[in-house]
């Protein structure tokens, strides 16, 4: 190992003689271009980059000329001497400095190996004094440190809603705290980010320029490479402060530095990383970076935008922008609501606000509301405001004073917005990524008047698209859309509440949480099994069996020996269930045939929780029990990849599913092509893309294999939203009559006769039991067919050979099916 006297001998030189020749550099170089200074006007950028090598061959010339930058002028010498050291000044900083903060965890406090893991076992990383800086130990809490700034309410707004979503989710098994890394724990001018930013969004094309300028990778890297050469120790410091098990960015500046800070020490295997991006359509590029372990993306648009700034797909999760818990509680009334904030309990309402500091044309807006929600031959009102100023008490001071022809309420600075939200109809807001999901959440469709350029540009085609809202800056024309609505266009303010709600993803914040929680999980779980492996210690099995179609005696022999010496038995019932469904007579005979209690795992368990199953295995032998064939389903190849990434042996142990056993009906299995789900539809979601897979398969003459939908246990809208405890929809299985009455429907909105009432097909019900139903004939035949109790599949018949002819003749429907 180094003394560390050693290190700071030899690096020294370059950093103490770096600013020294700066200053050398300015004064002997003075030129008609510097100002009073000496400081050459026109050649600051061109520091962050390896000299001017980058450059176009033109530019370059150009810029060699303005600059009398040349091998025999003492300035360009000067230049080039001043150019090289200062890049080894920013190496020395990036890559050789070791922070106080982190200098136990490269060496004292270590075992001899140097990785990091504590010799009982736990898998701590160990920060400061031997002290653990991941916190795996069982008896005390994980800690989560939430990164952001106050530029612009979001950020804080996403970070309290993920405090307030762990700490109802887990309670005092996490701490949770909230920093703003460069306010708190940087130095001047790093820590005026947030008044840096308010200037500039004042100022639109400064923020343009700043916006867009910084967007190429090659300046963001660059100036985030010579920012943490003078942050670095600063950052490092802020980080071990908390000694965090998991970091939550959620701010687009809070990646690349701690996460080149992580990585110069070793910490980035052992430290989860992630990010929870804010904004909803347009984000900059400063958001991605390839070393996080989870990326939170709230939109299509932004995993497109995470998966070509080169994040993996298995880093990227799509669960939607995180709101506060409260929020997407179920409100009061909007009668009861609106008697507590002063309105009128039966007049329609309009929310105005201008974000937290009331900003935006409020009060221009107001005026022209009032105007268009008063009817001159009525002499009464057609409609009301709720007008937010938040912290502009000026303004709110002013429309107060105002005496209005409609009902008007002006509050100021609003803690419960979606009390707020709830007693209105519609809302008008500038295109902030949190109003919006908010309104969503609760229904409201939306005016935007204006938004940020970069960030929130793309907002306005989210929501006009989707048909949920409009947008315009003209106060007098947002005025007549709102009378619109609140008269001869109901009918478009309703299908828009409609189109927000189908949009609105008020269990994002849980979800995040839950995968948030998983990742340390396994995090931990990994620790341990390293320790483990370097005594070799062999971890247990975790056994994915099959169970084919039928009951209980369809598993194999190999499987019933595998489930006989497990010491916990999962079934997995969700994705699909045998003969006696969840019956608890079906469950007692698998117990007592198996000879073990069995634990459901429904799809909650095995998408959110499965780290206990696998943790579990770690230590004991575990039964997964997958009805059908364990690879029937995407969710079970998930399972099996986490449980390696654990170091979990696994054993799959195969059986008969329904994409065999349809073979019965003799159609040629190498004759079909993809398979398509046909999902539920319901008033506002009705899914149609297996539309396109049915026609490609068609035109291939290839039979399509329908799968119907399943829906045990699950949550109902109304308890998302709610956020605590779940209540669950009743079961539901789809028919082959319900799914064959869906396809015609999709097929008479395209119009592409990719099918129809005369096209053959095979309806299949219980297929493997002994009471199966298998029915083939025209789609308004099998229409009329009572296939009987769940479950079902459908067989859309392609180009046929006469021997499937034949055994189709077995099964042809006959009047009284």
């Amino acid at each position: 190992m180094q003394n560390p006297s050693t290190v700071t001998q030899e690096s020294a030189a370059p950093v103490f003689d770096f600013f020294p020749r700066l200053r050398g550099f300015a004064s002997r170089n003075r030129s008609p271009c510097s100002n009073s200074d000496g400081y050459a006007l026109s050649s600051s950028n061109a520091l962050y980059f390896n000299g001017f090598r980058t450059l176009p061959s033109r530019r370059t010339g150009k810029t060699l000329a303005s600059l009398s930058f040349n091998t025999k002028s003492s300035a360009g010498s000067s230049l080039r001497r001043f150019i090289s050291d200062f890049n080894s000044f920013i190496r020395f900083h990036c890559d050789k400095v070791v922070p106080e903060s982190f200098a136990s965890v490269g060496g004292v406090g270590l075992s001899s190996d140097e990785n990091g893991i504590r010799e009982d076992g736990t898998g701590g990383v160990l920060g400061e004094e031997g002290l653990p800086l991941n916190g795996v130990e069982a008896d005390r809490p994980k800690k989560v440190l939430i990164l952001m700034s106050d530029t612009g309410g979001g950020h804080r707004a996403s970070a309290e809603a993920i405090k307030a979503a762990f700490n109802q989710e887990f309670g005092d098994e996490y701490q949770v705290f909230i920093t703003d890394l460069w306010t708190d724990h940087t130095p001047w001018p790093f820590n005026q980010l947030p008044r840096s930013y308010n200037f500039l969004v004042k100022h639109g094309t400064l923020w343009k320029m700043t916006y867009y300028g910084t967007a190429p990778r090659v300046i963001h890297q660059s100036n985030f490479a010579a920012t943490s050469t003078f942050i670095a120790r600063e950052i490092a410091q802020g980080l071990m402060k908390y000694q965090p098990d998991i970091i939550i960015s959620v701010h687009p500046l809070m990646q690349h530095v701690p996460l080149r800070v992580l990585r110069s020490k070793g910490l980035l295997k052992k430290i989860v990383f992630t990010t929870v991006i804010t904004d909803l359509s347009t984000c900059h590029p400063t958001w991605f970076h390839k070393l996080v372990t989870r990326c939170y993306c709230p939109s299509t648009e932004v995993a497109k935008r995470a998966q070509k700034a080169g994040l993996e797909t298995s880093q990227i999760k799509v669960y939607g922008l995180p709101v506060r818990p409260s929020f997407v509680k179920p409100v009061r009334p909007k009668v009861e609501l609106r008697r507590e904030l002063g309105m009128d309990e039966n007049l329609p309402a309009v929310l105005l606000m201008g974000g937290g500091e009331g900003m935006g044309p409020i009060e221009a807006t107001a005026r022209a509301l009032a105007d268009a929600l008063y009817d001159e031959s009525l002499g009464e009102a057609v409609g009301q405001v709720l007008i937010i100023c938040g912290r502009n008490k000026k303004l709110q001071s002013k429309l107060s004073s105002l005496d209005w022809k409609i009902p008007v309420q002006v509050k100021g600075f609003i803690t419960k917005m979606e009390e707020c939200m709830g007693a209105c109809d519609c809302i008008i807001t500038k295109a902030g990524p949190g109003t919006i999901a908010e309104a969503m959440i609760r229904g409201l469709p939306i005016i935007l008047n204006g938004y940020i350029a970069g960030q929130e540009a793309g907002n306005v085609p989210y929501v006009v698209e989707n048909g949920c809202g409009k947008f315009s800056k003209s106060p007098k024309e947002i005025s007549k859309i709102v009378a619109d609505w609140f008269g001869p266009a109901s009918k478009e303010l309703e299908i828009m509440s409609q189109n927000a709600l189908r949009l609105a993803r008020p269990e994002a914040v849980f979800k995040i949480v839950h995968d948030m929680h998983e990742l340390v999980r396994q995090k931990n779980c990994l620790f341990l099994s390293v320790f483990r492996e370097s005594r070799r210690v062999v971890a247990e099995m975790l056994y994915i069996i099959g169970l084919g179609l039928g009951d209980e005696k369809d598993i194999t022999l190999r499987g019933l020996e595998a489930v006989k010496k497990s010491q916990k038995v999962y079934m997995e019932a969700y994705t699909s269930l045998l003969s006696f469904g969840l019956s608890a007579d079906g469950l007692s005979n698998l117990e007592k045939f198996y000879g073990k209690p069995i634990i459901l795992a429904d799809r909650e368990m095995v998408e959110e929780k499965a780290g206990d199953m696998i943790e579990e295995a770690i230590h004991n032998d575990v039964a997964f029990l997958v009805v059908g064939d364990p690879f029937g389903a995407t969710t079970h190849s998930d399972l099996v990849v986490r449980a390696k990434t654990l170091g979990v042996k696994v054993e799959v142990v195969h059986n008969a599913s329904v994409m065999n056993a349809v073979g019965i009906c003799g159609l040629q299995l190498y004759h079909y092509g993809e398979t398509v789900s046909i999902p539920f539809f319901t008033e506002t979601w009705r899914p149609d893309s297996f539309y396109e897979k049915i026609k490609k398969n068609r035109s291939l003459g290839l039979h399509t294999l329908c799968l119907l939908d399943i829906r045990v246990k699950e949550p109902t809208f109304e308890s998302l939203c709610r956020g605590g405890k779940k209540q669950y929809e009743p079961p539901r299985y789809m028919s082959v009559n319900t799914a064959i009455e869906q396809l015609l429907e999709v097929e008479q909105k395209h119009g592409d006769s990719v099918y129809g009432e005369d096209t053959q097909c095979v309806g299949f019900a219980r297929l493997g039991s002994e009471d199966q139903t298998i029915v083939a004939g025209t789609m308004k035949q099998l229409e009329s067919v009572d296939f009987g109790a769940p479950l079902h599949c459908l067989v859309i018949v392609g180009e046929t050979h006469p021997v499937e002819e034949e055994m189709l003749e077995f099964y042809q429907y006959k009047s009284g099916n």
